[in-house]
């Protein structure tokens, strides 16, 4: 009877959609406003055939309705469990939870004792903040942009497990508020990683690994005079990059005085005042081991002379302990601001792929990562980036592996140089058990990958935590191409990765976040000739990255382009980049850095 009171209200009202057949209940008593129109989803995230609503369809909705209820009663069963522990073993159910410590009006006046919105369920977390809290605020009469519903919203928590009953970590979520800030306010009800989890994070790339396209302060004297060869066997390559460097008789001055002008204790405190909370220090293996003649004789005979003698000048400039003084430098100046340090093994031996973010561009396809040699040899210095990590403790964040493995386009568009993933996988379940022999099991120690690879991992399912311990993924998202200067094509050439983000995100044990992405692409950064609108862009975008995990990392803190060093950069063509007021967007206490936990 239920369900037919419900289909006979919505064919009087054909622009109400419902989302679950709790959600018919709770619509029928009032407690939802109108949603997009003309369709009832089918409940609980959405399974099972959609229905339209149709005057001339009477039979065939009532019978969605009371599908509805059934397939809910279902869910209800699978899904039954007195407490957050059992709730998480069971596979597809989260528990949804009001946090109790704190009161919350709101909370009250919205929905009473909240017995419809919590408990073990398996509803879909967005139709759960946007629709289920979201709709209620709005249909209770209250302001999305007032700051006291934004705070009442994180009250509704969604715990979600791991399948693992020895893993302490679960993610967790909070409801939240995100409002639009061009060209009009507009604010919607979303789940989004609780702030206290939130990663808010920025690149210091370009000290120990130069790249030319930066131009930071120093670069212009750092590469002045070099050349680089314009073939390995048989490949163009594109820049020269620091192993080029090595080839000038006073590579060390120039390096030594390259990282004196780079590395300031002034970018910390003004990453800090701007909200960030987390540094990505790229390094590359030769500033934290030594690598043996004995080392180099089997190397060389396994890469062209010429690509041997390079990677021989580079670790040649200066010696780890050189290298030693900046990085300790770096974490000193990160304590200092209250900010955490992501070490991130941006080079590896051979190069990861053919890039100059590897300290050498050996040319297009030539990647010699590969070998036993170079595999070897990166194993050392995961080790010896662990004890650094270790020495610095609470103030290290962990250890991203392997920048960017080559192969972007995923396992459908094979390129020559392009990683072999299962290869890549048997070398990660050796290198983090040397890595937990300096760090603890909950520590994060963190794999990267390009999104066209993530469904991929997903089906591997590979790295429990009572064998490795914290093992997250983080991934790139970039846009390369002509520039695109209206905001809506620029938002949507990202929803096919952030769709496998999220995707990632909600079927694997593992947190995501995105450890780089930037504002290129979109103009020329002078506020003379480029009106794209960039605070707006990157409002959204950080939104996007703590809705489909954990939070993100800007690339770069600065730059001579503006759209590749946004947060030292004073604008951004006609924009000022908000830091503070888009990280405090949907979290209104951002306020001190946050208690991370990965």
């Amino acid at each position: 009877a239920q369900a037919i009171r419900g289909a006979s209200s919505a064919i009087s009202h054909p622009s109400t959609s419902l989302t679950s057949a709790s959600n018919v209940r709770r619509w029928m008593a009032g407690g939802l406003s109108s949603a997009p129109a003309g369709r009832i989803p089918a409940p609980l995230g959405g399974r099972g055939p959609r229905c339209s609503v149709r005057r001339s369809r009477v039979w065939a909705l009532l019978l969605c309705a009371l599908g509805g209820l059934v397939r809910e009663a279902d869910a209800e069963l699978a899904c039954a469990a007195d407490d957050v522990e059992s709730c998480l073993m069971k596979p597809g159910c989260r528990w949804f939870q009001r946090n109790a410590s704190v009161s919350c009006p709101f909370c009250e006046k919205w929905f009473g004792n909240d017995a419809e919105v919590t408990g073990c369920r398996d509803w879909d977390i967005d139709i759960y903040c946007g629709q289920m809290i979201g709709l209620t605020i709005l249909a209770k009469g209250d302001d999305m942009v007032d700051d006291r519903v934004k705070l009442a919203v994180q009250n509704y928590e969604i715990i979600m497990g791991t399948m693992e009953r020895e893993n302490p970590f679960r993610k967790r979520m909070v409801c939240s508020i995100w409002c639009e800030t061009s060209p009009r306010t507009t604010c919607q009800g979303q789940p989004r990683i609780g702030p206290e989890h939130e990663v808010r994070g920025v690149n210091y790339g370009g000290r120990f690994i130069p790249e030319r396209y930066l131009y930071l302060p120093g670069t212009e004297v750092l590469f002045e005079g070099i050349v680089g060869p314009a073939q390995i066997a048989g490949a163009d390559v594109v820049d020269v990059g620091l192993c080029d460097v090595g080839a000038a008789s006073d590579a060390a001055r120039r390096m030594t005085d390259f990282l004196d002008t780079t590395v300031q204790r002034s970018h910390f405190v003004r990453m800090a005042e701007l909200g960030f909370n987390v540094v990505r220090l790229p390094l590359g293996y030769w500033n934290v081991v030594e690598v043996s003649p004995e080392e180099r004789d089997i190397r060389r005979s396994g890469m062209p002379h010429l690509a041997a003698r390079r990677y021989e000048a580079m670790e040649d400039i200066l010696p780890p302990s050189h290298y030693g003084h900046w990085i300790e430098q770096i974490f000193v100046y990160a304590k200092e601001a209250g900010l955490k340090v992501l070490l991130d093994f941006h080079a590896a031996p051979g190069g990861q792929t053919a890039n100059a973010f590897t300290g050498c561009d050996q040319g297009k396809g030539n990647v010699y990562f590969e070998t036993n040699s170079s595999r070897g040899l990166a194993l050392q210095a995961l080790s010896a980036v662990a004890r650094l990590c270790a020495r610095h403790g609470k103030a290290c964040y962990g250890i991203e592996l392997l920048n960017e493995p080559a192969g972007a386009s995923g396992p459908w568009y094979r390129q020559d140089g392009d990683l072999q993933r299962r290869v890549l996988l048997q070398w990660y379940r050796r290198a983090i058990p040397h890595i937990r022999k300096e760090l603890p099991k909950e520590m994060a120690i963190i794999i990267n990958e390009w999104p066209a690879w993530l469904p991929w991992w997903i089906e591997q399912e590979p790295l429990t935590y009572e064998e490795y311990g914290r093992v997250a993924f983080s991934s790139h998202l970039y846009h390369y191409g002509p520039y695109i200067s209206d905001q809506d094509t620029a938002r949507r050439i990202h929803l096919h990765d952030l769709h496998m983000l999220r995707t990632f995100w909600l079927n694997t044990r593992h947190d995501v976040l995105v450890t780089e992405y930037a504002l290129n692409g979109h103009g020329s950064g002078s506020p003379a000739n480029d009106v794209f609108e960039y605070n707006s862009y990157t409002n959204w975008f950080v939104n996007q990255l703590t809705r489909h995990g954990i939070g993100s990392m800007v690339w770069n803190f600065d730059s001579s382009s503006c759209a590749w060093g946004p947060v030292q950069a004073p604008h951004c063509g006609r924009d000022v980049v908000d830091w503070p007021r888009i990280f405090g967007n949907a979290t209104p206490t951002h306020g001190a850095p946050a208690t991370l936990h990965i």
